[in-house]
């Protein structure tokens, strides 16, 4: 009823992760209004959106992504991940869905999807940017370590092994005074 209604409302208004409910034809019947921020979109843009045609004018490899998830979700498990490149206003974003498959909501017959979308672009940048750093450590000239307060040590990289003529297991297993 009436509780039911008001807690989907104030779930869809909270949630940072976009929320999408769909019909059995993947058209929006509820998003919350992260998921139109994702899109750009306003409500009136989403609501009424038929997500599998969106997805395969964005991309044939989304939109064939998108239909897998459906079937998979539909057929199979009951639930489904999988992650979309999605083209914005605001760029490239890569969306990590969760879906489930639900037979009713709001008293409605539905044969759609319950789908949460995480955009994960930031975290994809921040993994290449810490790859990437990573990389940088391991092979710089320079001799760098890490020692526990102890006098362990955590880390060396390459230069390090190279100059005091150990392996890495060999450094790792000494304390910093040794």
């Amino acid at each position: 009823g009436v509780l039911r209604s008001e807690f989907l409302g104030a779930l869809l208004q909270a949630s940072r992760d976009g929320l999408v409910i769909t019909d059995s034809d993947s058209t929006v019947v509820e998003a919350s209004d992260s998921f139109c921020s994702f899109l750009g979109r306003g409500r009136s843009g989403v609501i009424g959106m038929n997500l599998r045609a969106w997805f395969a004018d964005s991309s044939s490899d989304e939109g064939q992504s998108w239909v897998d998830l459906e079937q998979s979700v539909r057929s199979v498990a009951g639930r489904g991940e999988c992650e979309l490149k999605v083209a914005t206003p605001a760029g490239v974003r890569r969306l990590r869905v969760t879906a489930l498959a639900v037979d009713q909501a709001a008293g409605r017959k539905m044969g759609g999807l319950v789908c949460v979308f995480r955009d994960e672009t930031k975290r994809k940048l921040e993994k290449r940017a810490l790859r990437l750093t990573q990389f940088a450590v391991d092979t710089a000239t320079e001799c760098i370590l890490r020692v526990r307060s102890d006098g362990r040590l955590l880390y060396v990289n390459e230069a390090t092994c190279r100059t005091l003529g150990y392996s890495a297991d060999e450094l790792l297993s000494l304390r910093f005074p040794d």
